[in-house]
This record gives structure tokens, sequence and C-alpha cells, in this order.
């Protein structure tokens, strides 16, 4: 049985369209991509001057602490 309503969630058959339509909606197509690239680079360039001046910080390498160091982290811990 076929159905002859349209649902917003399925792809057109853009064959299916005549020429000057298809044509139109390659380009409308074309062009808000296009656009959207031309937005999103800036976005991506901020992006990546932000994520060059975050510091780094090593990873521990080691689950190990030292006494002294639990010690002074349970004095400040009581003191709070």
């Amino acid at each position: 049985m076929e159905s002859t309503s349209h649902q917003s969630h399925s792809i057109p058959d853009l064959s299916a369209l005549p020429a000057p339509v298809r044509a139109l909606y390659e380009s409308s197509f074309g062009d808000a991509v296009g656009h959207l690239f031309l937005v999103s680079a800036p976005f991506a360039a901020v992006a990546l001057i932000c994520v060059l001046f975050i510091k780094e910080v090593p990873l521990r390498t080691t689950n190990y602490v030292a006494a002294e160091d639990r010690e002074d982290t349970d004095t400040a811990t009581v003191q709070a």
C-alpha cells in the first residue's frame, strides 16, 4: 500500500522533482552549506586559540600520596 501523505522526516526524491525545482533545491542546499562553513570557521579559530592558551597539567603517574602531604590535607580539612 502506497502512502500519498508527505512525512517531514522522509528524504525527498530529487529525481522525481521537475528540473527547475530540482536545480533550485540543489542550489539552495549548496548555498546553505557554504554559509554554515563560513559562519563556523571563526568559531573554530577562536576555539583553537583558546585551546592553545590552556595550561598543560601533567597527569599523576602513581596513586601514592606521601604521609606529610596527607597530614597537610587532613589539617586543612579540619581547619576549614
